[in-house]
């Protein structure tokens, strides 16, 4: 089914459900009715009538989104509408993805296998970036501890980061990161640190490159 099939759909619901709202808010106004039953029956007005208003803007919504003009990444609250794509910067782009990564999160747990996941509600576009954001994020601890965690997730991790960063075509870098998983001991990340922070601005630039080649992915 189509999207304007669906604002069909939409649209004849609500359409639906205003009818019910002025037949209810007739019957209270117009019937001989105790003053709580009257009550009851706007009460219930109330509830179909708020769900028509929640399908019409479901439906404003499906057609803002198709005309391109609220972008994931370039969309300008101040401007309620893209900015130019020249116009995007890094630090915005990162910012855009670490709050839709946050709602991947259980309780103030981030999942790093949800946001991989098949069936984890991801799309496929954002995968990509989630590995570039990982990465980076790292080079900003200088204990060991998140550097441990993150090698301690394995080969499932691994491979996902592999995966990911090939399609983005960065086979080096997913070459080198699967030999540290492959390689960590346990204990030493030392290596994976040293490697990783070697490659902090390869890894903005890989993922503002990635934006802009697919930024129509993000409509």
């Amino acid at each position: 089914m189509n999207q304007e099939q669906n604002e069909r759909r939409l649209i004849r619901g609500a359409v639906v459900l205003l009818a019910i709202t002025l037949i209810l808010v007739c019957v209270a106004l117009v019937r001989p009715l105790a003053t709580p039953a009257k009550v009851l029956l706007l009460i219930g007005a109330a509830l179909p009538f708020l769900l028509a208003l929640f399908l019409l803007y479901l439906v404003l919504l499906g057609r803002r989104y198709r005309k391109g003009d609220h972008n994931f990444f370039l969309y300008d609250h101040k401007r309620r509408g893209n900015r130019p794509p020249e116009e995007l910067t890094f630090a915005h782009a990162s910012d855009c993805l670490m709050r839709y990564m946050a709602l991947f999160r259980r309780g103030k747990q981030l999942y790093l296998s949800t946001l991989f996941d098949e069936n984890g509600g991801a799309p496929e576009a954002f995968k990509p970036l989630f590995c570039y954001q990982l990465l980076g994020m790292l080079t900003a601890y200088d204990s060991d501890a998140p550097w441990h965690a993150f090698l301690s997730c394995g080969k499932e991790l691994a491979d996902a980061l592999t995966l990911y960063l090939t399609q983005a075509g960065e086979e080096a870098l997913a070459r080198n990161v699967q030999i540290y998983f492959a390689e960590f001991d346990g204990e030493n990340v030392t290596p994976f640190r040293d490697y990783i922070t070697q490659q902090s601005d390869t890894l903005a630039e890989g993922m503002m490159r990635y934006i802009r080649e697919h930024i129509h992915d993000f409509d």
